[in-house]
Order: C-alpha cells, then structure tokens, then sequence
C-alpha cells in the first residue's frame, strides 16, 4: 500500500464552527502551512524542555503520546495497551509503523507511516484513522463537513459510512451498537469499494 502527497487541506474555521478544504494553491493552505511550522517548532521544543528532566524510558513515552515516535506493531499494541488508550484502526500494515495522539478530549488520532518516511507535524499527509468518542465530541472537534456529493451507504455490519464522491479522500464512520465515531482519511482519492472495505475493518487496537 502506497501513500502519496494530499493536494488538499482541511482547515478549522473557529467563527463558524465549520471545516473547509483547500487545494496546496490557495491561500489559506499556505497560511495554515506557515502557521503549522510555527507550531511545530514550539511544540517540539517544548516537548523536549518537557521531558528533559525525565527518564530516557519516560522521555520515549512522552514523545510516543505526541505522535513523533513511530513505533512497529507490537510496541504500538503494547504501547496503547498499557496506557489503556481508546483508539480504532484498521489493523497492522505490512511496511508500515505507526503514531497516535490523543488531545485528552475524546479524540485519538492513529496514523500510519511507511518505513523508512519522515514524521513532522508540518506534512501529515498519510493515512490516518481518528476516533470520536461520541457525537458531542465529533460536533465540538475538527472533522469533515458533508458535501452535497455526500454518499450514505450501511455496511453489512449495520455502520453508517458517508463519505463524499466527489473526493473519496475520506469516509465518516458511525457504528451501530457504539457511540464512537471513526474517520478514516487518505492522503489521495480512494476507490469507493476501498472505503467500504475499510470501513468493516475498523476495530480497536489490539
């Protein structure tokens, strides 16, 4: 499975409470690029002044709940085991390591990197599975806005997933017997079979 470049980005507008997508021209992606690599270098700093003073195993763990550690397979399954984080994906990839962040506000992040890339905070252009603890959560948080080519299709299991066919870069998930709330994001377009085929195989890491 290959991950290419997103010519698109979401964006949080805080005034209207809504998300909008731009392409890598428009101005908004540029100044949100800008803004990322400010974060990025203030967060990093102060995630490394943060753990300093710490163990080298409590130092790894800190960057590892920061999403800048990748970890293989059985680390990251021991790693949220152990920390008891509620986080879904869509299983283990063959070349592939992985990252998490949870805002400590019912949302964990799961993304997945091909050996080998580089993880910053500036490109998160990869494949990612973020969990919504609820429906309060997921309307109080940044996700995807439905479009007018929004597709609403049940899976054999009994979840909804909407997704827009116009883009086919992501799909909204929401299960029948849970009230948590995936959405799994591409870094490019996907067939649509893929998305509902991804879609049964969300489940929480184990």
């Amino acid at each position: 499975m290959s991950v290419g470049v997103s010519q698109a980005v979401l964006y949080f507008d805080e005034e209207k409470r809504v998300v909008h997508r731009h392409s890598r021209n428009h101005s908004h992606f540029k100044w949100h690029l800008g803004l990322d690599a400010l974060l990025t270098s203030i967060v990093v700093v102060g995630v490394m002044a943060l753990v300093s003073t710490h163990s080298s195993s409590s130092r790894v763990t800190q960057l590892q709940h920061s999403g800048v550690v990748a970890m293989s397979t059985s680390d990251f399954i021991q790693h949220v085991k152990e920390y008891q984080i509620k986080a879904d994906w869509l299983g283990p990839i063959s070349g592939y390591k992985y990252t998490h962040i949870d805002n400590s506000l019912g949302v964990v992040s799961v993304t997945y990197w091909p050996e080998g890339s580089g993880i910053t905070e500036v490109n998160r252009s990869a494949l990612t599975v973020t969990t919504y603890e609820n429906q309060g959560v997921y309307q109080t948080n940044m996700h995807p806005l439905e479009d007018p080519n929004t597709a609403t299709i049940v899976s054999s299991s009994g979840a909804t997933v909407k997704f827009s066919e116009a883009s086919l870069d992501y799909e909204i998930v929401t299960f029948k017997n849970s009230p948590e709330i995936d959405v799994v994001s591409y870094p490019t377009s996907q067939l649509a079979t893929t998305l509902m085929k991804h879609a049964e195989a969300l489940k929480p890491v184990s």
